[in-house]
C-alpha cells in the first residue's frame, strides 16, 4: 500500500492563509466598481454675439448640423435659451443624410423649466457618435406657436464651418433657411466608451 505524504503544519497554516488573502483580495475587486468616465465638451458654439432668437413649435423644428469631434456617447447637449415657453422642448439627435437632411433618429431627451441663458439638457436615450461624423440636433416645441414659444439664441459671428442651420416645416412639408453663415448656439458634451 503506497504511503500518504504527510505535509507539515506549517506548511498547512501558510496555505490556508494564501487562500484566504486571495479570498479577501477577489472580495474587494468585486465589490469596487469604477465610476464612468466623465463626459469632455466636444462641439463648443456659445452665442458670438447673439444675432436674434428661434422660436419653436409644434408644428416645424429648428435644426442644426454639427460635425463630432470625439467618439463616445453623447449625453447632455447645452442650449442658449432667451426665453421659456409652455410645455416642453424636445431635442433629437439625428443622423445626417446627404448635405443637411436629417437621417435616422439616434437620441433625445425634453427639458422644460424657467431657466434662461445656457440650460443643460441631459439626453434621455444618449447615442453613440463617431468623431468626423455628421449629425443634427432638431429642436421642438410641444405646443403651437400661437399659445407661446421657447425662443433659442443663433448667431453669424464665426458660425460652425462647413454646417447648415435650418427650419423644417411639417405642413406643408418643406425646409426654409438652410444657411452655414447662421448657426445655433449650442455645447455638446460626450462621454468616451
Amino acid at each position: 500500500m503506497p504511503r500518504t505524504k504527510m505535509r507539515r503544519p506549517d506548511e498547512l497554516h501558510r496555505r490556508g492563509g494564501l487562500a484566504m488573502v486571495a479570498a479577501v483580495v477577489a472580495l474587494i475587486v468585486a465589490s469596487c466598481t469604477l465610476p464612468p468616465p466623465a463626459h469632455a465638451l466636444d462641439v463648443d458654439n456659445p452665442p458670438k454675439p447673439v444675432v436674434g432668437g428661434l422660436v419653436t413649435s409644434n408644428g416645424w423644428s429648428q435644426i442644426q448640423t454639427f460635425t463630432a469631434g470625439r467618439t463616445g456617447v453623447l449625453d447632455q447637449v447645452n442650449l442658449f435659451v432667451q426665453f421659456t415657453g409652455p410645455g416642453d422642448l424636445q431635442v433629437a439627435i439625428h443622423d445626417v443624410n446627404g448635405a443637411y437632411d436629417l437621417g435616422v433618429l439616434l437620441g433625445s431627451g425634453t427639458h422644460n423649466g424657467s431657466a434662461t441663458g445656457e440650460v443643460a439638457v441631459p439626453l434621455s436615450i444618449a447615442p453613440h457618435i463617431v468623431a468626423g461624423h455628421r449629425y443634427a440636433i432638431a429642436l421642438r416645441g410641444t405646443v403651437p406657436a400661437s399659445q407661446g414659444s421657447w425662443q433659442l439664441s443663433f448667431s453669424a459671428t464665426v458660425p460652425l464651418v462647413g454646417e447648415t442651420m435650418y427650419v423644417r416645416y411639417d405642413n406643408p412639408p418643406q425646409d426654409v433657411f438652410p444657411n452655414p453663415s447662421y448657426n445655433i448656439s449650442l455645447r455638446t458634451f460626450v462621454r468616451p466608451f
